[in-house]
């Protein structure tokens, strides 16, 4: 009897920087997985493995207890144990320590560029107004409203009793003669092509559809126009987008930056 030798893993590429280097294999962007399930590419990783070895090189203060405080809170959150964890990085086709591993190098990475760039970004109100009348973001109009069911009677045709009952609707006080649902409020790009009558219906009158098995009734509580949102309420979300262009930009040209300290080499 003889064994049929089988490739368990290969090296994709090695990452040599001053100091170090940091080897990747096929099994690293083709299987092993994020805690969030994502499949890093090959790519990522060099990219990531560079920006790793750069932040020892320049001394940045980052620890594992970083990692070993974070795997604490989301054990004392989730109630889990060190097996339970274990057993979540081997779902993740990892080995405990690779789990450590990739959790402390995403960190890292992610602490290292939001130092080196989005901390040193300051928005100014110049800026914002101008994102804010370059994009302008609008609302998009939506109506409150509530329903009820009247069930049909054998007596008379589905059309009669609706003509009947829009008659008796003529007086207000019939309004609340009805089992209403509570008011639900609902955007006009949700509203189903069939329910398109809602968005022409004005406040306080209702609507009747002579449905199957019953009549169904809708009235407009409240409604409000597709509008321009404000220069308040656009703030944050403006502040958020110039941040993350700026970082995109800066951290890509300072990546392609760092690749002159190191060699990739793929055997």
């Amino acid at each position: 009897m003889h064994t049929v030798p089988f490739l368990l893993d290969k090296v994709e590429a090695i990452v040599f920087g001053p100091k170090e280097s940091t080897v990747i294999t096929y099994t690293d962007s083709t299987l092993k997985r994020t805690m969030d399930g994502r499949i890093q590419p090959l790519d990522a990783l060099v990219d990531q493995a560079m920006i790793v070895q750069q932040a020892k090189e320049e001394k940045m203060p980052i620890g594992m207890d970083v990692i070993d405080n974070y795997l604490d809170n989301i054990k004392k959150q989730n109630n889990l144990s060190l097996e339970d964890v274990r057993s979540i990085f081997s779902s993740l086709f990892r080995t405990y320590q690779e789990g450590i591993d990739s959790l402390y190098n995403n960190y890292v990475e992610s602490f290292f560029k939001a130092h080196k760039f989005t901390n040193r970004i300051a928005v100014t109100e110049e800026m914002i107004s101008a994102h804010y009348f370059a994009h302008p973001e609008y609302e998009d109009s939506w109506f409150e409203i509530k329903a009820a069911y009247v069930d049909y009677v054998d007596e008379k045709s589905p059309e009669d009793q609706k003509a009947e009952l829009e008659m008796a609707l003529q007086n207000p006080a019939m309004h609340d003669a009805f089992d209403w649902s509570d008011v639900f409020r609902i955007h006009s790009a949700d509203i189903a092509q069939d329910k398109q009558f809602i968005m022409d219906v004005p406040v306080g009158d209702i609507y009747i559809v002579a449905g199957l098995d019953h009549l169904e009734l809708y009235k407009m509580v409240n409604m409000q126009e597709r509008r321009l949102k404000t220069l308040d309420e656009c703030k944050a979300s403006i502040i958020d987008k110039i941040t993350k262009e700026y970082f995109d930009v800066h951290a890509q040209k300072y990546q392609e930056a760092v690749k002159e300290n190191y060699l990739v080499l793929h055997p």
